[in-house]
């Protein structure tokens, strides 16, 4: 029998770009913890494979950690999402309709509009730096 009782869990993401001295990425890592009401926290850190620019980057953290999320936490979650990217923050959001010109980030977006139906309730919100060092520490570990 699945309980009815509403779930909360927060995640907090971050990215890390390094860059050549023409400024193409040429390391580009993620990293977050998502954290249970519980108290139990996980925390991931990798290097993607092809390499953003940080914006891309960011988007493809939040990404990646709403998929691990899914994996891990029940239907009746309400979520919490913290990035200190305030445009992502702002595009995700789901009362926004426009989306940024680069296709790669239209998808992302896509991607994780879709991802979050499948939780209770989602609330995607900025944070200051100083308040994401966790994710911050996560995602430069990975280079």
């Amino acid at each position: 029998m699945v309980s009815n009782t509403i779930k909360y869990a927060h995640i907090k993401v971050d990215a890390s770009v390094k860059y050549t001295e023409d400024q193409e990425p040429y390391s580009t890592t993620i990293g977050y913890e998502i954290r249970k009401e519980e108290g139990i926290t996980k925390e991931y850190c990798k290097k993607i494979d092809n390499n953003l620019h940080n914006t891309d980057a960011e988007y493809y953290a939040v990404l990646e950690a709403i998929r691990e999320a899914k994996l891990i936490l029940s239907e009746n979650t309400k979520l919490f999402i913290y990035s200190d990217s305030k445009d992502v923050v702002d595009c995700i959001n789901p009362t926004i309709k426009s989306y940024p010109s680069k296709n790669k980030t239209k998808k992302y977006i896509q991607e994780i509009r879709n991802l979050i139906n499948y939780f209770y309730k989602v609330e995607i919100k900025f944070i200051p730096r100083n308040l994401n060092t966790n994710a911050d520490s996560l995602a430069k570990k990975a280079h």
